[in-house]
């Protein structure tokens, strides 16, 4: 087995090869894994919203470490399930599959919660990171402009997992027309989950064999060691 030793992240060019050869929209939903209260683990589709980098100028870029510039952004609602697990253990896993070229990119890491400011606990969540070189909150608007009226709409619905109340009108879409006080509302419950990756596994079932390639980031450094591995 050759191991290889190099500053960029493979695993970034790969994963983004992959999007750019599957222009299916379902390629865009990957498998979202974390450990509840009662340690067992939890899957959930999410949708990727794009990297870190993508919010960040060029020339600013080069005094942000990389391993944050090229995070995975998520979101959800800040009072779902997800917030209290990520809260109690960071650790996550995503698995991802695309169908079109037979790749799946599996990655083990760490999440961050990037909340409004109107929840206690985000400055905890954020500690390490509020002076990195990212304005979070810019970025957590910039996501939420990004969203159709109708996804707008659903973080002013009550928690997730409260009970459905019959004879009750939901709001459907949150248009430009739309009061302050109710986009306001929206956004205090709209948050992002940055990922950092630390591993990757990526699977290639074109080929015969098999092609299958380990990665992961050395403890305490950047630099990134990757092996070709029987599948």
């Amino acid at each position: 087995m050759a191991t290889t030793a190099a500053k960029a992240f493979p695993w970034l060019e790969s994963l983004q090869r992959s999007l750019d050869n599957n222009p299916d929209p379902t390629s865009r939903w990957p498998s979202l894994a974390t450990i509840n209260a009662k340690t067992q683990p939890t899957a959930r589709i999410v949708a990727f919203r794009g990297f870190v980098k993508d919010h960040i100028d060029e020339a600013a870029q080069k005094n942000i470490n990389p391993a944050i510039l090229n995070s995975i952004i998520f979101t959800t609602d800040a009072r779902s399930a997800k917030i209290e697990e990520l809260q109690q253990r960071r650790d996550a896993a995503l698995c991802w599959y695309f169908q079109d070229t037979r790749e799946q990119h599996r990655f083990q890491g760490t999440m961050r919660i990037v909340a409004g400011p109107e929840w206690e606990w985000r400055e905890k969540e954020l500690s390490g990171w509020n002076d990195c070189g990212v304005d979070w909150e810019e970025v957590r608007r910039a996501e939420y402009a990004k969203m159709s009226p109708t996804m707008k709409a659903t973080f002013t619905h009550p928690p997730p997992k409260s009970p459905l109340l019959a004879n009750t009108a939901y709001e459907a879409a949150l248009t430009d027309t739309a009061s302050p006080a109710q986009h306001a509302a929206a956004l205090k419950n709209f948050a992002l989950l940055v990922f950092k990756v630390h591993e990757a596994d990526r699977l290639d079932l074109r080929p015969q064999p098999y092609l299958r390639e380990l990665g992961g980031s050395r403890e305490g450094s950047e630099e990134w060691e990757s092996a070709e591995v029987c599948p």
